[in-house]
C-alpha cells in the first residue's frame, strides 16, 4: 500500500486527488527499481571480490613463481637474469632436473610421511597396488603426497603472491606442518619442478570429467598421440565402432558435461570407474590389467573387488599402512585388517 500525506491543503477537488495518487505510485515502482540495482551491483562487487581473491590473494605454489616473476620490476635485470636464479630452489640448492625417460622404473619410496615402508619392505617397482581401507583412513593422502598437493617440505608450502611485484610474500614457516619427502626412481620429486611432476603420473579420478572441447582433445591432451594410436585406445576400451559412427569422428564437439554420451560411454572415454556400472567397470578393469602392465599403478578401491587382482594390497588405517601383502595372504588370515574389512562389507 501506498499512503499519500498532502501537508497545507485543507481541502482539494476530487480529480486533483485522484491525479496526486495516480502519480505517487510511481515512486513505489522507483523504489523497487533502486533496490533491485543495489542488489545487482552487490552481486556483481561479489564476483569481482572473489576472481581478485583467486588471482591475487590465494596460495599459490612454490615452482609458479618463477614463471611469474616480472623481470625489470625486481632484483632480475632481464629474462635471463631471472631464468638463472630460476634452476636454484628457495634453499640456494640446485634442482634436479630429470631427464626425458623420467620415471623409467616407476620405483616409488614415501619415507618418514605418514605412508613409511615398514622396515624390510621392498620398493613398489612395476606392481599394481591395490589400497584400501575405510573413510578417513587417508587413503587419498597418498595421491596428495604423490601429485604435491600437499607439499612435505615446508619450505615449499603455498604462499601469497604480491600482485604488484610478482614476488612471494615472505612469511614465517618454522612451524613445520608436514614432514618426509617422496622418491620416485630414487629422485626426490620436492626437487623437481612441480608441472614435470605431474606431467609424469597418470590420474584417474573418482568423477568423470570431460571438456567442452573436440573428443580428440579430451582424449590426449597433451596432443603426444597421432589419430592412429587414439583409436587403437579406444578399440581396447571397445569404443571404436560408437566413435566411428559419428559424422566427425574424433572431431566430434563434446556437449557441456558430455551429454551427447551416455553414463557408461562417458566413463569409459574418461576412464572413472566410481559410478560405473559393472559391465563398465569390467572393462575398466580389463584394459588396466592387460594394457598398462609395465607401470607402477596405485588402484584406491571404491569396490574391493577391483583390488583383487592387485601384486599387493595396502590397507591404510589411522594414516598409517596397516598391511601390505599379496591379496590370498591377508583374505585368508583372520586377524587381518583387510578380512574385517571385506566381512564388514558383506553384512
Amino acid at each position: 500500500m501506498i499512503g499519500v500525506i498532502l501537508i497545507g491543503w485543507k481541502q482539494m477537488e476530487a480529480s486533483k486527488l485522484t491525479v496526486a495518487i495516480i502519480a505517487s505510485t510511481g515512486f513505489g515502482f522507483l523504489g523497487v527499481m533502486i533496490v533491485q540495482l543495489f542488489v545487482e551491483l552487490e552481486s556483481k562487487m561479489t564476483s569481482f571480490d572473489r576472481i581478485h581473491f583467486y588471482s591475487s590473494k590465494l596460495p599459490q605454489e612454490k615452482s609458479y613463481f618463477r614463471k611469474k616473476v616480472k623481470y625489470g620490476q625486481g632484483k632480475w635485470a632481464s629474462e635471463e637474469d631471472a631464468t638463472e636464479e630460476a634452476k636454484f630452489d628457495s634453499n640456494g640448492q640446485l634442482e634436479i632436473t630429470p631427464d626425458n625417460q623420467w620415471p623409467e622404473y616407476g620405483m616409488v619410496q614415501f619415507d618418514n610421511i605418514s605412508f613409511r615402508y615398514r622396515s624390510g619392505q621392498p620398493y613398489v617397482l612395476n606392481e599394481k597396488i591395490g589400497v584400501c581401507g575405510r573413510t578417513g583412513a587417508g587413503k587419498t593422502s597418498l595421491l596428495f603426497a604423490l601429485f604435491r598437493l600437499v607439499e612435505l617440505d615446508h619450505i615449499l608450502q603455498p604462499s601469497i603472491i604480491d600482485v604488484n611485484t610478482g614476488f612471494p610474500i615472505e612469511v614465517d614457516k618454522t612451524d613445520e606442518l608436514n614432514k618426509g619427502r617422496v622418491l620416485i626412481d630414487g629422485i626426490d620429486i620436492s626437487k623437481v619442478d612441480i608441472s614435470r611432476v605431474r606431467r609424469s603420473i597418470a590420474i584417474i579420478p573418482q568423477d568423470p570429467t570431460l571438456f567442452t572441447r573436440t573428443l580428440s582433445y579430451n582424449l590426449d591432451i597433451g596432443k603426444k598421440c597421432n589419430d592412429d594410436q587414439i583409436w587403437e585406445v579406444l578399440d581396447m576400451i571397445g569404443m571404436n565402432e560408437v566413435i566411428a559412427s559419428l559424422p566427425l569422428g574424433l572431431d566430434t564437439q563434446v556437449a557441456e558435461g558430455g551429454s551427447n554420451f551416455s553414463a557408461g560411454q562417458h566413463q569409459l572415454i574418461y576412464e572413472a570407474t566410481a559410478s560405473a556400472d559393472a559391465e563398465t567397470d569390467a572393462k575398466i578393469q580389463k584394459t588396466i590389467r592387460e594394457q598398462i602392465f609395465e607401470q607402477t599403478i596405485f588402484v584406491i578401491a571404491h569396490r574391493l573387488n577391483t583390488i583383487m587382482n592387485s601384486d599387493r594390497i595396502m590397507v591404510i588405517q589411522q594414516g598409517r599402512i596397516a598391511e601390505l601383502d599379496v591379496p590370498t595372504t591377508i583374505l585368508i588370515s583372520e586377524n587381518s585388517t583387510f578380512n574385517k574389512l571385506v566381512k564388514s562389507l558383506d553384512h
